[in-house]
């Protein structure tokens, strides 16, 4: 898809993504502890958006090293400006096999 198209659609989709996070981010955390979560010491979130969900998270488990990634570049623009000490934004393509991550 093209980039353009994203960005041209930004409002919206930024709306859509905090719906999305008001509305279901509670019963996504709840699952992420039933499943183990605060056994963790680092978390990576592919497709991380604009870092919103993370973020939530991530300030409830402050002992836990979070990374946020995704393929959009104005989407990991708006990840780092939720400044949060235990939370790490980069721009990649989890699909891409040169892609390297450091944990």
């Amino acid at each position: 898809m093209n980039q353009d198209i994203w960005i041209k659609l930004d409002q919206t989709i930024e709306d859509q993504l905090k719906l999305q996070v008001d509305l279901s981010s509670e019963r996504h955390h709840n699952f992420m502890l039933k499943h183990g979560l605060s056994d963790c010491q680092r978390v990576m979130d592919i497709g991380t958006g604009n870092g919103l969900f993370l973020s939530k998270v991530a300030e409830k488990h402050i002992q836990i090293q979070f990374h946020g990634i995704d393929n959009k570049p104005h989407m990991i623009e708006k990840a780092k400006t939720r400044q949060l000490p235990n939370c790490v934004w980069s721009l990649c393509d989890a699909l891409d096999q040169e892609t390297r991550i450091a944990l």
